[in-house]
C-alpha cells in the first residue's frame, strides 16, 4: 500500500507538491493577515473561535467540578455511614441534571453573546455605507 502512495506521488511531480503546499503556507498568512486590523488587534472570526473553545473548556470544567463534589460527598456520606455505594451513586444520579442545566445556560448565554455582536457588526457596516 505505501508502494502505491510513492508512486502516485512520485507521478504527480515534486514540483507540484512543493508549490501546493508552499501555495498553503502563503494562503494561511494572507488570512492571518486579513484577521488583523490596522491595529494589529484580531478581529471577529478569530475571537468567535476562541470564544466558542473557551465555552468548551467550561463546560468540561463545570462537568467535572460537579461530579467531583457529588462523588466527594457520596464517598464521604458513605464512609460516615458505612452504606457505601448507596449515596454516592445518588448524588452521582442526581448531579446530572444540574450539570446539564449548567451546560444549557453556559451554551444559551454565549449564544446570546454571539448574536448581539452580529448584530452590532451589522449595523455598523450598514451605517457606514
Amino acid at each position: 500500500m505505501g508502494r502505491v502512495v510513492l508512486i502516485g506521488a512520485h507521478r504527480a511531480g515534486k514540483g507540484k507538491v512543493n508549490r501546493s503546499f508552499r501555495d498553503q503556507e502563503l494562503g494561511a498568512q494572507k488570512m492571518n493577515q486579513d484577521n488583523k486590523d490596522k491595529n494589529g488587534k484580531q478581529t471577529g472570526q478569530t475571537k468567535h473561535i476562541a470564544s466558542l473553545a473557551f465555552n468548551g473548556l467550561k463546560a468540561g470544567c463545570l462537568t467535572f467540578v460537579v461530579a467531583g463534589v457529588a462523588l466527594g460527598v457520596g464517598l464521604l456520606l458513605d464512609t460516615r455511614l458505612g452504606t457505601y455505594p448507596r449515596w454516592t451513586l445518588i448524588l452521582l444520579i442526581i448531579s446530572a441534571p444540574f450539570t446539564l442545566g449548567g451546560v444549557y445556560l453556559m451554551v444559551r448565554r454565549s449564544l446570546k453573546r454571539t448574536s448581539g455582536e452580529e448584530r452590532g457588526e451589522a449595523n455598523h457596516e450598514s451605517d457606514l455605507t
